[in-house]
């Protein structure tokens, strides 16, 4: 039986970074910023468990929806329509048979 890299019980560092899409420099380098996932040594032998792959996808995620820049939307876009018509606020929909002007 094949185990896929996502069903390992441990990662060596190419196999973590080949199933996460990174490069092994981009891996070092969230180590040595403390942002990498928990390391077990065993004997000169780097490994990553599977739960602290886990546990590093959530944090990056988390991190990446923190640090996300906010995406502010023109002025001119935000309640106009090309047709040249007001858009309802964000969030409020329109009474079934009533048009925005």
């Amino acid at each position: 039986m094949t185990e896929t890299s996502t069903n390992l019980a441990v990662f060596d560092v190419p196999t973590f970074c080949t199933a996460h899409k990174i490069s092994r420099s981009f891996f070092y380098r969230l180590i040595s910023e403390g942002r990498g996932p928990r390391l077990l040594k065993l004997g000169k032998r780097t490994l990553i468990s599977a739960e602290a792959a886990a546990e590093w996808r959530t944090r990056i995620e988390q991190e990446s929806i923190f640090d996300a820049p906010a995406v502010e939307v023109p002025r001119e876009m935000s309640t106009h329509d090309p047709a040249g018509g007001v858009l309802p606020e964000p969030g409020v929909l329109p009474e079934p048979g009533n048009a925005t002007e």
